[in-house]
């Protein structure tokens, strides 16, 4: 009846239908493309460094999300965005120089860093949300780079670099990766711009006939990561063996036990992370006739061309290197001097300063620019971290040393100082009368460490040594002293050690008020009846009368 409207529904309807169809399929490519993803990366930054991650194909209307936790240490983390078109090497170097630089000169991260931000990111969590947040729109598609760097904490006049390990969430269209241990979701989109576990250390040293063998404790390794060792002499005929063993000294891999190859390799997997790992350097026929050989050992973590003897340096150390320990002595008072028993009473304090990573702190967590201990506190601290501590003793002491006062300071970056004030009372066996009293005699304050000196090692703190202008010791007037360190053999090992020497001589007014001018009187006294040419008569005869007979 109406065959042009019956006609005009027919394409009106195939029209809908089409429209419809292209509806629901770029609907579904769009969810497909904005499918929520969410990722997590655990690591560590050391200070003054830039861990870069690359995002892999991200489109127009994506929204990216990120969280960064820090796990340990000080850090206080910074997140930012650059696009696709940033160098990150050219970027890492405007850091080093508009920012570390400065830093070094004086300037202060939070007036530098925003300034350095807005030229180089699209974004990054400046406020508007909690520390460590961001959240982007993305306009443009391609690979961009995420980054993350550790602010500076400000404590009294020192900038500190931030550190500390690291726990990353990162969400494609997923809000949630915003919250706290957010579900894994989707295929990984994020990747590091390099590989952040790998590490490189060489170590150089020459061993004589008074040490043919070199042990290198080594940094905790954690699962899963591999160790690579290669170690050579600087002589041909001198060939190494080489022994990695855990805690225990159990032995767990080895290479050229007989001395049969001129250079020593091998791998190891750690399956379960290890904080006691050593690694031993032997000669199975001994230096022989050799003066002395110079040892090149190269160690990487998860870097295979370690054995290939030509890896560069890079990351953190391998090696555990000895904890250096700053020792002070501030004499306040020399209380008396025992010269029949060879022994003299100090009053003053000893300053250790020391740094461990491992006490390193975040001010804002506590709100604090440093944390005091008691000794039993830190003690108990010291063992939940795993830490290294500086046990000392005063090797020449002689009964109790009596503590007045002693606190542990700690600050953000895991410097620590050991502050102690005490009385004391020192052996001094090589007292030489001979020339009394016209004599010098030298004191000395011995500090040994307990731990051996593979483990710790002294160091003089020139700034802080000090001797008081008012000892209160009237007999003797110091004229000279001096600090020096060395090594003392205790047992099998060798200890580190700190001698404070004082030389002294006797004051000559002390002994000529307090001896000589009695010992004149005394004898004036006794001695002056003998020498009057005369005595009056004491029956009452005149003295005028006395002279004329």
């Amino acid at each position: 009846m109406y065959p042009n409207i019956s006609k005009f529904c027919a394409r009106e309807t195939l029209f809908v239908l089409l429209v419809w169809f292209l509806a629901v399929g770029a609907s579904g490519a769009i969810a497909a493309a904005q499918q929520e993803r969410t990722q997590v990366i655990n690591e560590h930054l050391e200070s003054d460094e830039i861990h870069p991650f690359d995002l892999v194909g991200l489109d127009p209307g994506d929204t990216l999300y990120a969280l960064v936790e820090p796990v340990s240490g000080s850090l206080e983390p910074i997140l930012a965005l650059a696009d696709p078109q940033t160098d990150l090497a050219e970027l890492e170097e405007a850091y080093i120089h508009d920012v570390l630089e400065m830093i070094e000169q004086g300037r202060e991260f939070q007036v530098l860093f925003p300034t350095f931000a807005d030229r180089w990111f699209l974004t990054w969590n400046q406020g508007g949300g909690p520390q460590g947040a961001l959240e982007y729109k993305v306009t443009g598609s391609g690979d961009y780079h995420l980054l993350l760097i550790g602010s500076y904490h400000k404590v009294l006049d020192r900038s500190l670099p931030s550190f500390g390990s690291y726990r990353l969430q990162v969400g494609l269209n997923a809000p949630q990766a915003l919250s706290k241990d957010a579900p894994l979701a989707g295929k990984p989109f994020v990747s590091p711009s390099r590989d952040l576990r790998k590490r490189v250390q060489e170590h150089r040293e020459i061993l004589t006939t008074d040490q043919e063998s070199l042990n290198l404790p080594l940094q905790t390794i954690d699962a899963g990561q591999t160790l690579y060792v290669y170690v050579e002499t600087s002589e041909d005929e001198l060939r190494p063996s080489v022994k990695l063993r855990e805690y225990g000294s159990r032995l767990i891999n080895f290479d050229n036990l007989d001395g049969e190859k001129r250079v020593a390799t091998f791998e190891h997997r750690f399956d379960q992370a290890d904080q006691n790992a050593l690694l031993q350097v032997e000669f199975p026929s001994g230096l022989g006739e050799s003066d002395g050989a110079g040892v090149r050992v190269l160690l990487g973590i998860n870097t295979p061309e370690v054995l290939e003897g030509e890896a560069e340096e890079r990351g953190r150390p391998v090696i555990l290197e000895p904890l250096k320990v700053s020792v002070a002595i501030r004499v306040d008072q020399i209380s008396s001097i025992d010269q029949k028993a060879e022994n003299f009473s100090v009053v003053g304090s000893l300053i250790i300063d020391w740094v461990d990573p491992a006490l390193a702190f975040n001010p804002a967590t506590c709100r604090c620019s440093q944390k005091i201990f008691k000794r039993s506190n830190f003690r108990e601290l010291a063992g939940e971290r795993g830490m290294r501590q500086s046990g000392f003793i005063f090797f020449n002491q002689q009964g109790k040393r009596w503590i007045q006062e002693e606190d542990f300071f700690i600050w953000p970056d895991g410097s620590v100082r050991y502050f102690e004030r005490f009385s004391v009372t020192l052996q001094a066996p090589d007292f030489d009368f001979r020339r009394f009293p016209f004599d010098t005699q030298t004191f000395y304050i011995r500090v040994v460490s307990l731990r051996g000196a593979q483990d710790v090692v002294f160091e003089p703190n020139a700034e802080l040594n000090h001797v008081s202008d008012k000892l209160g010791e009237e007999e003797w007037l110091i004229k000279d002293w001096g600090v020096h360190v060395g090594f003392i053999e205790l047992g099998d090992a060798l200890h580190s050690e700190l001698v404070f020497r004082l030389s002294a001589h006797r004051h000559i007014n002390y002994y000529i008020v307090r001896i000589f001018l009695p010992l004149i009187l005394l004898i004036t006294v006794a001695w002056v009846t003998f020498f009057p040419y005369h005595y009056p008569y004491l029956s009452g005869v005149g003295v005028d009368s006395c002279w004329t007979h």
